[in-house]
C-alpha cells in the first residue's frame, strides 16, 4: 500500500503472453492456511523429468539436476498454478534428508517458462561427503490452494 496514496497497488507477470493475446482471465486464489501443507514423496534425481503435483491445479516438472561439490543447479518448469519459485529437499538413497547451507539465484527465461535455481554451497559449512550422497528430491503441496472461479474477470485485449 502507498503510504501517500493509501492506494494498494499488484504487480502480474503473464508468461509466454504476447500481442497476439486475445483474452486474459484472472482468477483470484484463496489459500485456507489452516490446511498444513504436506511434503510429497521424494523422487529419484535419476529418474527425469520428475513431476510433483503441488495442487489439483498445477504440477511442477523437474527437468534437469547438476549437482557438483560447489553447487546444485535445477531447472524447471510450472504446468498449471503453481505460486512462487520451488522449493527442493534432498535426500540419500535411505531417505535420509540432508541439510544443506547456501546462497540461492533464482531466475526465469519468460519466453520459454523455464526456471532455474542455483544453490551455492561455497562459503557456508555443508558436508560434501553427504551432498554427493543425493539421490532424491522432494517439495511440498499446495492443498489449502483454492481457486476462486465464482470470481473471475476476463479481460479482452482483442482491438
Amino acid at each position: 500500500v502507498n503510504t501517500k496514496t493509501g492506494i494498494a497497488s499488484n504487480s502480474y507477470e503473464f508468461l509466454k503472453a504476447d500481442k497476439d493475446t486475445k483474452l486474459l482471465t484472472l482468477v483470484p486464489i484463496s489459500f485456507a492456511h489452516s490446511v498444513e501443507n504436506k511434503e510429497l514423496e521424494p523422487q529419484s534425481i535419476g529418474n527425469l523429468p520428475i513431476v510433483f503435483e503441488t495442487s489439483e491445479y498445477g504440477k511442477v516438472v523437474i527437468e534437469d539436476i547438476k549437482i557438483t561439490d560447489t553447487e546444485i543447479k535445477y531447472t524447471y518448469y510450472k504446468d498449471g498454478v503453481v505460486p512462487g519459485y520451488l522449493t527442493l529437499w534432498f535426500y540419500d538413497e535411505e531417505g535420509d534428508e540432508i541439510d544443506i547451507s547456501s546462497s540461492v539465484k533464482e531466475s526465469l527465461d519468460r519466453h520459454t517458462g523455464r526456471y532455474t535455481t542455483i544453490l551455492k554451497l561455497e562459503g557456508y559449512e555443508n558436508d560434501i561427503s553427504k551432498i554427493r550422497k543425493i539421490k532424491k528430491v522432494s517439495t511440498f503441496s499446495h492443498s489449502d490452494m483454492k481457486l476462486l472461479y465464482d470470481q473471475q474477470i476476463k479481460i479482452d485485449l482483442k482491438e
